[in-house]
C-alpha cells in the first residue's frame, strides 16, 4: 500500500467511525470538516452521483485561494478549471472509475493551478467512501500531494544511493523522466524507445526497487535528480 493510500485509509476509518453520512446523502459538515482537517493532506469529498466536488479542507482551500470549504455556484466550474489542459485525462479516469462501480484505490497524477498562478504536479488518491443501496456510488474521497511535498524514499542518503546504484544507466534515465511528469510516450519519445519498452522499464523497476506504484519510482527520481 502506498503512502496516499495509508493515509486515506486511515481518513475513510476516521470517517467512518464518526458517521459522517446519515438519511442516505447527507453529511454532517461540522464533523466531516473537523476529522478533514487533522490529515496534512489536500483533502476532496466528491459527489460522484452528480460528479462535482464539494467539499475541500483547509489545506485544499488555501491551495486554490478560496474562503471557504463547502463548494458552491461558481465554484464548482472554478474548480474543474484548475486542472491542466494537458493532465485532463485525470478527470475522464475519475468519471470512467466511479461509473465502472470500481471499489479500489483510484491513483493519478496530474496539474493543478494554485491561487499563485503557477501549475503544479500534484499526486492523488481517491475511493468511494459511501454508495447508495443500489450499489452506485454517491461519495468518494480524495487525498492530494505537491511533488515537490515528497520526501527522500530513505531517510539517509546512503541508503537511497544503496538502492540507485543497483540501477543500470537506463534504468536511472527512466527515473528522472518519471520525475519530471513525462508520460510513457514523451520518455519513449525522449530515449528513442518503444512505448511498450518504457512499459515494461517501468513495472520491472516497481519490482526491482520494492515500491508499490510509480509514485514510488517518482519518489526515487526525484532523489537522482537532486544527488547527481
Amino acid at each position: 500500500m502506498t503512502h496516499l493510500e495509508q493515509e486515506l485509509e486511515n481518513l475513510i476509518l476516521s470517517l467512518t467511525q464518526a458517521s459522517v453520512f446519515f438519511n442516505d446523502v447527507s453529511v454532517d459538515e461540522k464533523r466531516f470538516h473537523t476529522i478533514a482537517n487533522v490529515a496534512d493532506l489536500m483533502v476532496t469529498l466528491h459527489d460522484v452521483e452528480n460528479f462535482r466536488p464539494v467539499y475541500i479542507n483547509d489545506l485544499a482551500a488555501e491551495f486554490y485561494g478560496f474562503d471557504r470549504n463547502w463548494l458552491k455556484g461558481w465554484d464548482y466550474l472554478y474548480y474543474l478549471k484548475t486542472v491542466h489542459p494537458n493532465t485532463l485525462y485525470a478527470l475522464v479516469e475519475s468519471v470512467k472509475f466511479f461509473s465502472d462501480r470500481q471499489t479500489g484505490f483510484l491513483n493519478l497524477t496530474y496539474k493543478l493551478k494554485k491561487h499563485t498562478g503557477d501549475w503544479k504536479i500534484v499526486y492523488g488518491c481517491t475511493k468511494t467512501i459511501y454508495s447508495l443501496p443500489s450499489g452506485k456510488p454517491k461519495y468518494a474521497v480524495s487525498v492530494t500531494m505537491e511533488q515537490e511535498k515528497l520526501k527522500p524514499p530513505r531517510s539517509k542518503k546512503s541508503d537511497g544511493m544503496e538502492i540507485l546504484n543497483m540501477l543500470s544507466p537506463r534504468e536511472k534515465d527512466i527515473l528522472r523522466c518519471l520525475a519530471q511528469d513525462l508520460s510513457t510516450k514523451e520518455i519513449a519519445e525522449q530515449l528513442s524507445l518503444s512505448e511498450h519498452t518504457i512499459s515494461s522499464y517501468r513495472k520491472n523497476l516497481i519490482q526491482k526497487m520494492e515500491v508499490n506504484s510509480s509514485l514510488g519510482l517518482v519518489k526515487y527520481g526525484i532523489w537522482l535528480l537532486e544527488n547527481k
